[in-house]
């Protein structure tokens, strides 16, 4: 609809500050004169840049931060390509209760260990909020700050606790740390992680420690989705890496702004902003994970944003729920450390 033009990416570093994002935002808009914004990655740099996106009428699709009140703000330009918070609370319960009862030891008590951001103080506050619902105890809350060097403490208080499962949303340095310190004190518990679990030097900082753990995952080359499969392949032979989620929910977030501009026929903010809200694809044919497809409720969430759970088995992440997709079985009863080769 605009004569076969090409998207431009005009690549701009927030430095994870706030206050950068800001000015970021604001060089993208009146200097390289943008027709949208993609990205953010820390709900603390999407929640402010995504400010100065609504005062210009500039559509913004997020497509890493999970912070609820992103979207709770009654603006108007801001679109979320993946699961919120809440949604990251209900699946990763639901999976954990599936995948415990399937593997014979069904979940009661849960521990929750998180970086003092907004990212992952938001997430443990959903957790927290969802488990009494679904007959759930949380029995450790362990929040710890940034930078944090030494998780003997927090371990040491979950093992103390002795919670079911541990539920983890740390940056990719904490992960690799807090699984090291798990091993070195012998703590014999499924790790369900988010965040930093998802990069790959999370696999590259652990090796063969990284076996069993589980996280919330969007895609993976091991599911039952043929998109992925594609996705993984074109990613090899492009970059000679992994594809991540991260990279997936990108590629999702572009292709909803390409929908978005084909619909409006037009580069003006407005114009784009009421095609993206009136967009509605419950399976698309570019879809590479778990996010199906595209329709943005009244805040700006994509609906058909789904959570997929993956285990590290066999030195790869796997997707072992959500059942739609999920393509190995969980291996739930995790060895004890102490019986690993």
């Amino acid at each position: 609809s605009l004569g076969g033009a090409k998207l431009e990416l005009v690549v701009a570093d927030h430095q994870m500050k706030p206050e950068v994002g800001i000015a970021q935002a604001e060089r993208l808009i009146k200097q390289e004169k943008v027709a949208a914004i993609l990205g953010g990655y820390m709900s603390s740099v999407i929640y402010t840049s995504s400010q100065v996106a609504e005062k210009y009428n500039i559509p913004y699709i997020v497509e890493g931060g999970t912070a609820n009140n992103i979207c709770e703000r009654g603006f108007k330009y801001v679109f979320r390509a993946i699961p919120n918070s809440s949604r990251y609370a209900i699946d990763t319960m639901e999976a954990i209760k599936d995948l415990s009862k399937g593997g014979g030891k069904e979940v009661k008590r849960v521990g929750l260990l998180y970086e003092m951001t907004l990212y992952g103080k938001s997430a443990a506050e959903e957790i927290k909020k969802l488990a009494p619902k679904m007959g759930l105890e949380v029995v450790a809350d362990l929040p710890y700050p940034p930078n944090t060097t030494d998780f003997t403490l927090s371990i040491g208080k979950l093992k103390a606790a002795n919670p079911d499962v541990v539920v983890v949303y740390p940056y990719v340095t904490d992960a690799i740390m807090i699984v090291k310190t798990i091993k070195e004190m012998n703590f014999d518990k499924p790790v369900h992680g988010s965040g930093g679990f998802l990069d790959p030097s999370f696999i590259q900082g652990l090796g063969k420690m990284a076996e069993y753990t589980y996280h919330s995952a969007y895609m993976s080359k091991h599911m039952k989705l043929p998109g992925a499969v594609r996705f993984y392949e074109n990613m090899m032979k492009k970059f000679g890496k992994m594809a991540t989620s991260d990279a997936a929910y990108s590629y999702t977030a572009m292709y909803i702004l390409r929908e978005g501009l084909e619909k409006a026929g037009s580069l003006e903010g407005k114009k784009i902003r009421e095609a993206l809200a009136g967009l509605d694809i419950p399976r698309a044919p570019w879809a590479v994970c778990s996010i199906s497809g595209v329709k943005f409720d009244e805040k700006g969430e994509n609906v058909y944003a789904r959570l997929a759970t993956s285990q590290f088995l066999n030195g790869d992440w796997r997707v072992v729920w959500w059942p739609e997709v999920a393509a190995a079985k969980a291996v739930w009863s995790v060895p004890k450390w102490a019986d690993r080769r």
